[in-house]
């Protein structure tokens, strides 16, 4: 774990090339490697640069590697980075939910907020994506309305995860809302 290790492996990790070489599974093993050095601010910044790739850049392996290495990092610059990917790539929910959850306390404000919807950041990530918009009109996979509470419910889940005491009113309070699904599957459940 020395400084010329890190070095090397930061330098893999921001090598860029395609999509599709054969040279990302070496980057991924790089990324994995980097959650060793969880106590070094490089390390994290590249990860989180990682996580902030554009989808057609790379494969989604090495967003999944990034999100599992920030969990070993255990590092609150990481949260915003975690909650954009859990709500901007889909298939990678489970690793950023690991993540934030080893992370803590740190996320539980962030999550409040996305819940109430009062996050700028996660309701500008909904708007651009097409979620979380007001299904009273229509509503199903046919319809614009294809996860009218995709917010509230990865944030609920998380505030679960962690125990968050501080969420309870929030959560009480969510409650009370109009019920509507989370999602909807493409067969329409």
């Amino acid at each position: 774990k020395d400084k010329e290790s890190l070095e090397s492996l930061v330098k893999v990790v921001k090598k860029p090339m395609p999509r599709l070489s054969t040279g990302q599974e070496v980057r991924r093993a790089a990324v994995s490697a980097l959650g060793q050095f969880s106590g070094e601010p490089r390390a994290v910044e590249a990860l989180i640069g990682v996580l902030r790739t554009d989808l057609k850049d790379q494969p989604v392996q090495l967003f999944a590697a990034a999100a599992l290495a920030l969990s070993d990092s255990r590092s609150p610059k990481a949260v915003l980075p975690l909650l954009e990917a859990l709500y901007q790539i889909p298939p990678i929910y489970p690793q950023c939910r690991r993540a934030l959850i080893a992370i803590g306390a740190p996320a539980i404000p962030e999550l409040i907020k996305i819940f109430e919807g009062d996050h700028k950041e996660m309701n500008a990530i909904a708007k651009k994506n097409e979620f979380n918009i007001d299904c009273n009109k229509e509503m199903g996979p046919d319809s614009s309305c294809k996860a009218p509470t995709n917010l509230e419910f990865k944030a609920a889940t998380l505030l679960g995860d962690l125990y968050a005491k501080e969420a309870v009113d929030a959560l009480l309070a969510g409650l009370k809302r109009k019920s509507q699904p989370a999602f909807f599957l493409p067969n329409g459940a």
